[in-house]
């Protein structure tokens, strides 16, 4: 995004990888945390309660810890100092945590924590959670090809993947029912 690459194969693959970081960077950068909404603490809240009323004391326990880690990193971003790195983190920690609950079969985990992080993102000034939500369309795209360009043929040539590479890396991308 906003960056020529001027190579092919893998390192090309860097260079788009390091454009998504430098872009992703600087959006976070932007963002004037102090602004962000207390509507994001009230969720966090939430989100605790709701672990608490419908799972278990100890994965309850999980997520309360966790949204304690955002609530942490959400109050050291509003002091200002290294903000977008505490604001880039929040998104990080829920939406991996989103994942892997979601890949162990924790339904109301993902939830939680898919829920939390929308809220986090529609606090951000609009324009922000436009962006960020563009910015990752266009990086699940290009996680496709650089699962293709991963394949063991693709490596061995550098990059440079073949339309059965392409197919592969679509169907692990697809999360839809019923695939093939």
């Amino acid at each position: 995004p906003g960056h020529e690459i001027t190579a092919a194969g893998t390192h090309g693959f860097q260079q788009v990888q390091n454009g998504f970081r430098s872009a992703y960077g600087a959006l976070w950068k932007a963002i004037d945390a102090k602004a962000i909404s207390p509507q994001v603490d009230d969720v966090l809240k939430m989100g605790k309660d709701a672990a608490q009323a419908r799972m278990g004391k100890d994965a309850a326990a999980d997520i309360g810890k966790m949204l304690d880690n955002v609530k942490t990193d959400l109050a050291l971003a509003r002091t200002g100092d290294h903000a977008a790195e505490h604001l880039s983190r929040i998104d990080d920690i829920l939406r991996d945590a989103a994942s892997k609950a979601s890949r162990d079969g924790e339904v109301v985990a993902a939830d939680i924590y898919s829920e939390v992080r929308k809220v986090y993102r529609n606090s951000l000034h609009d324009k922000v959670s436009a962006t960020l939500s563009d910015l990752d369309s266009r990086y699940r795209k290009f996680a496709v090809l650089q699962r293709a360009a991963s394949t063991k043929g693709a490596v061995e040539s550098k990059g440079v993947f073949s339309p059965s590479d392409l197919v592969g890396a679509l169907r692990v991308a697809d999360k839809s029912a019923g695939k093939r």
